[in-house]
């Protein structure tokens, strides 16, 4: 940020010009004399060595009996740097790439690296953020959260990187809605002004004797921190009398607070942001940085996937996918591809595109099954509509006649997860999986394998999930006792029985099929690689990048969602007569009239 040296002097005297004063401050005021140049002291060690604030240090500390401190090394100095101009410790390899770098400008060249990083604004606008009292709730006895707060302290952090010139600085957060009333980062600006705390209660109360008094207050804060921040004067004191020690009238005070009377607390609208191929918004911007990352991590897990597919055995690849005794593709409506179990649609389900389509109410059933049932293994190739749904069934081997039925479904035992169904959970156990977190974005395979002596093994995209479970079956079912639900956990069909998603593909085995069978089974997405052995694989720098990645890519899409609002907690539209006196300080028209008490 570039400081203009006329800057505090016209601040000085913002307020009072705009009001129509004709009174000068006294110009022997410390504070409000212009400033000079001075000529720094005769010193040639410091001058060949140094610049010239050195050598003003260096008189001060021979006044004072003191010596300076020893040379700091280059790799003491990069630490002091960063702390100083980020507030975080530097990443090892920057420190030994500066220690290492001959160059005689390598120090001007890591303190501009540090001053371009994005956290010197965020560092820095700590400080400026505790001069103007900012505070992302309103205090008081209510002390509710202001939702939109947070874009104030963002411009200001913002506008520290982009070095903008103090003047800009300070005139926008005055008056930015009223000097650009086109422009949503001046309006940002302006929050400023209400930064503070704001009585709630006191608002709203009945008596308008109380609700003058809760005003002045309101206004005294605002004053104030124009005062403090702006001039570096204690202006508030002058609210009862003419201040002892700083040059500010009572009368004179009154005239700030009428040319601020206008500001009220509450939310504004911005103008929307441009087409995307044109837009400047803060928005496009994030989500330009968000894909580019998202591009990066998608290479780096697709190269450790690659690795683990490599490490494969040969038999997982070369095992021949089993044969089913039925499937349903769904490309020829609900049909049997391979026998005569053709289903049947009830509810709101519905073929479309080649998938079963279940929105909310709706499954598939089958003809009772020729043939008598003990081991046997359920797949589906699904995709949900969402991951919060508790107790829908996937598919179901459920009895003709009666509750009996072992089901794929999701979150019936466990929230986000996926499990084996009974009835009464008489055969219901945990399998121990990761919860699912990416089959809302693209189809999953499922195949739960029941053998003979009553275990049950879970595969998803091919892989063993969790671990196997033994149950008190299998359950025998003799010729034609039994059939499949689709898209619903067992009859009657009551609500919390249904899922919502989209099914790809459904096959019926009657055999308990081998892991090499299940995973030759899933086909291309046997390629997915489980988000347990995919951390397993990950090498410690590897691991490293890939959280460092995911934690930003989450906060800026937090940070896009945030600013697609279009809402910012600042100061209230003003009226017009508030805006002359604002800007062009028009003593005929007063504004707000206020007076002392």
């Amino acid at each position: 940020m570039r400081f203009l040296p006329s800057t505090l002097a016209a601040l000085a005297l913002l307020c009072l010009a705009t009001t129509g004063s004709t009174d000068e401050p006294d110009g022997t005021w410390w504070s409000l004399r212009p400033l000079t140049q001075p000529t720094p002291p005769a010193n040639p060690l410091i001058t060949a060595h140094g610049n010239a604030i050195d050598t003003f240090v260096s008189v001060g500390l021979s006044k004072a009996g003191l010596t300076a401190s020893p040379q700091a090394s280059r790799r003491v100095l990069a630490r002091r740097l960063a702390v100083d101009l980020l507030g975080l410790l530097p990443d090892p390899n920057t420190v030994d790439r500066f220690v290492a770098d001959p160059r005689p400008d390598a120090t001007g060249q890591l303190i501009e690296r540090l001053l371009s990083h994005p956290h010197f604004g965020e560092h820095w606008s700590r400080h400026w953020l505790d001069v103007v009292r900012y505070g992302e709730s309103q205090g008081f006895e209510r002390d509710k959260l202001r939702l939109n707060a947070w874009r104030y302290r963002d411009w200001v952090a913002e506008a520290l990187n982009a070095d903008m010139p103090y003047d800009q600085f300070a005139a926008w957060q005055l008056a930015g809605d009223v000097l650009q009333p086109d422009n949503p980062s001046a309006t940002v600006a302006t929050g400023f002004l209400v930064a503070g705390p704001w009585d709630e209660v006191g608002n709203s109360q009945q008596s308008m004797a109380m609700k003058r008094v809760v005003r002045q207050d309101e206004l005294e804060d605002i004053v104030s921190v124009v005062g403090q921040s702006f001039l570096g004067l204690t202006i508030h004191c002058a609210r009862c009398h003419d201040h002892k020690f700083d040059p500010i009238t009572q009368k004179e005070y009154y005239r700030i607070a009428s040319a601020l009377s206008g500001v009220r607390h509450g939310l504004r609208n911005l103008s929307g942001p441009a087409q995307a191929h044109r837009t400047s918004h803060p928005a496009s911007g994030l989500d330009s940085r968000r894909k580019r990352l998202e591009s990066q991590l998608e290479h780096l897990e697709a190269t450790v996937r690659q690795r683990v597919l490599d490490q494969r055995t040969d038999s997982d690849a070369t095992t021949d996918a089993p044969k089913p005794f039925a499937r349903w593709d769904f490309t020829n409506a609900t049909r049997d591809s391979i026998g005569q179990l053709h289903g049947r649609l009830h509810g709101d389900a519905r073929v479309e595109d080649g998938q079963l389509v279940l929105p909310a109410q709706g499954f598939l059933t089958t003809p009772p099954i020729p043939r008598p049932i003990t081991a046997r293994t359920l797949e589906v190739w699904v995709r949900l509509d969402d991951t919060q749904q508790q107790g829908g069934g996937v598919v179901s081997l459920q009895a003709v006649e009666g509750p009996v039925h072992d089901a794929i479904a999701f979150g019936e035992l466990e929230p986000g997860h996926w499990n084996l169904a009974s009835e009464n959970r008489n055969r219901t156990v945990s399998f121990q999986g990761p919860p699912e977190n990416s089959a809302t974005q693209s189809i999953v395979h499922l195949a739960f394998v029941f053998a003979a002596d009553g275990s049950v093994h879970a595969y998803r995209n091919g892989q063993p999930y969790g671990r196997t479970i033994q149950t008190r079956g299998p359950v025998h079912f003799a010729a034609g006792q039994a059939r499949l639900l689709v898209g619903l956990r067992h009859t009657p069909a009551a609500k919390q029985r249904h899922l919502r998603g989209r099914i790809d593909r459904v096959q019926l085995h009657l055999s308990a099929l081998s892991q090499q069978q299940a995973l030759a089974s899933a086909g291309p997405l046997a390629r997915t690689i489980p988000e347990k052995t995919l951390r397993r694989a990950l090498t410690p720098d590897e691991h490293q990048q890939r959280n460092a990645m995911k934690f930003e890519i989450a906060q800026l899409e937090l940070h896009s969602k945030r600013w697609r609002t279009w809402k910012t907690y600042a100061v209230s539209p003003r009226s017009p007569g508030i805006t002359r006196l604002l800007v062009r300080g028009d003593p005929a028209d007063p504004g707000e009239t206020i007076s002392p008490g």
